[in-house]
């Protein structure tokens, strides 16, 4: 829900314990330990957030890059059809087997930042209620607009993909193709749509945005939407994130819940696999004039819907900002700065680990 906090309120939240309000000490250089003031409180909380975010975005790439292997052997030992070649290490596994490591192994790369997000949030007093019922008349076309903004964000994505390809540089893009079986089709839907979308929601516009709602909407859109960004495999989809990114934190904040958010992100991804069953069925010319036809439906009825939201709705631009006592320039040089940090530990880590011996 929309929660509103009052000045003196928000005072309170960063500078007060329940035994002793207003008096939680802190060292200053050259002062010793001092009282301290609602400023140096929120910035300690803040940075204490962004360290837990960029732990658990790198918890991601970790998770995404080492799961499949103990996943994939797993599965072999329950007796799914899978095959590993001790001496190469080769795999051979069915098109349904490839389906359930690859759902399985979604699951684990991002249930567990989210997890590790909503423990510490609990502990920092954040308390969202994430499927909560949106607020009435702001999503009731959320996701037909959020639809178009796909559109538009798609249209940047070309174009950006364009410019690389002007200047030489060689995108590469990957291209699904639906398996013909049953089963693995309907594996194939259900980790491509609905899974993703979900677990998408439920971290970025779930568990990162709402914890940080706390410093004011304008940084948890932003925020919410950088990581967001930064997740992406490719170039190309980070530009469809950035764009995407920022409109389902703005419809997430104004409706309270992230219910919408996970409808248009299911959407637009249904509509991507139906795209790549359209191209299996007929040639490549006719597909992209049936998807051209689509979006431009989709970018009008969007933008029409946009101008009756916003008519109707003379809150529709106003994001609320909580009275806090950092500026937001101050909010985002904090965030660089321990993004700065946390490069700096992966590197370091990485020069290490070659020299690394386990001796047995």
């Amino acid at each position: 829900m929309d929660r509103r906090f009052s000045h003196q309120e928000h005072q309170q939240r960063f500078s007060s314990r329940p035994d002793s309000p207003g008096q939680v000490p802190t060292y200053i250089n050259g002062l010793g330990f001092l009282p301290q003031t609602p400023r140096q409180a929120e910035y300690r909380a803040l940075v204490m957030q962004y360290n837990i975010l960029l732990f658990s975005i790198l918890l991601l790439y970790f998770l995404r890059v080492i799961s499949p292997a103990p996943i994939i052997n797993i599965m072999a030992m329950l007796g799914l059809d899978i095959t590993i070649n001790p001496l190469t290490n080769i795999v051979n596994m069915s098109v349904f087997s490839a389906q359930i490591v690859q759902i399985l192994t979604q699951i684990v790369y991002m249930g567990v930042p989210t997890a590790v997000i909503l423990l510490f949030g609990r502990r920092l007093g954040f308390s969202g209620q994430l499927f909560s019922k949106p607020n009435p008349g702001t999503t009731r076309y959320s996701v037909l607009i959020l639809m178009g903004t796909g559109v538009v964000a798609a249209i940047f994505t070309r174009l950006f993909v364009g410019i690389l390809q002007e200047s030489g540089v060689v995108v590469l893009q990957e291209s699904e193709v639906p398996p013909t079986d049953f089963s693995a089709f309907l594996l194939f839907c259900f980790s491509t749509t609905l899974l993703p979308a979900f677990l998408e929601e439920l971290l970025f516009r779930g568990a990162i945005l709402h914890s940080m709602r706390r410093f004011g909407d304008i940084i948890a859109i932003a925020v919410s939407t950088i990581l967001y960004t930064l997740v992406q495999p490719s170039f190309d989809m980070m530009v469809y994130a950035f764009v995407t990114g920022l409109a389902l934190g703005y419809f997430t904040v104004r409706s309270g819940s992230i219910l919408a958010a996970i409808a248009a992100n299911f959407a637009s991804k249904g509509l991507r696999v139906l795209q790549l069953i359209i191209e299996q069925q007929f040639s490549e010319e006719f597909s992209a004039q049936i998807f051209c036809l689509i979006g431009i439906v989709l970018l009008l009825l969007s933008l029409f819907l946009f101008g009756w939201f916003v008519r109707r709705d003379s809150r529709a631009f106003q994001l609320y900002s909580v009275d806090t006592c950092l500026t937001n320039r101050m909010k985002i040089k904090a965030l660089i700065t321990n993004f700065g940090f946390w490069m700096i530990v992966v590197l370091a880590f990485f020069y290490v680990i070659p020299y690394i011996q386990i001796i047995g």
